[in-house]
């Protein structure tokens, strides 16, 4: 389950979800500059419509999706561990530049080293959270009593929010 060919898949699907969110959040802040309300095309035929400051992909019906409650988190040692610039996967963060990284934290119960459906290293996106609605990379754990949850990473300073009525997307 471990051998070289999974390792080198693994690495392959990693490579290809980090460059699917340089590029739409390049559209995304293009858009925000451009125009109000436009339809973009992506290449794999997806779109982004931009809808009252709120973007939502056209094909979030197709994709895999749980309920949960967003929450934002910032990475101050009161909210994390001793190391709050180590995310949980292992990447070294710019404090000052957190919310910059677009990066979530889940719940241990969506991810699969505790039988959920998720790997660090996803991308996901999450829908519901007004502006802060839109796609992030996996890449740390939220406290153990926490399920059915996700926490965006936002610089510290950036206030605090909740989304009750979320939801995370994958397999976009």
């Amino acid at each position: 389950m471990n051998s070289p060919t999974h390792q080198i898949v693994r690495m392959i699907k990693q490579f290809k979800y980090v460059i699917i969110a340089v590029e739409l959040s390049f559209i995304i802040a293009m858009s925000q500059i451009v125009n109000d309300h436009m339809t973009i095309p992506i290449d794999s035929g997806w779109s982004l419509v931009e809808s009252d400051t709120t973007f939502n992909l056209t094909m979030l019906d197709q994709s895999i999706s749980f309920p949960v409650v967003a929450t934002i988190y910032h990475p101050v040692k009161e909210q994390t561990d001793s190391t709050p610039n180590i995310v949980a996967s292992g990447r070294k963060i710019n404090i000052r530049k957190a919310g910059s990284y677009r990066i979530v934290a889940v719940s241990r119960d969506l991810l699969t080293r505790w039988g959920g459906p998720i790997n660090y290293g996803d991308i996901v996106y999450i829908s519901g959270a007004e502006e802060l609605s839109g796609y992030y990379i996996v890449e740390d754990t939220m406290n153990k009593r926490y399920t059915m949850r996700v926490d965006i990473l936002r610089t510290p300073g950036a206030p605090i929010a909740k989304y009750d009525n979320a939801k995370l997307h994958m397999g976009l």
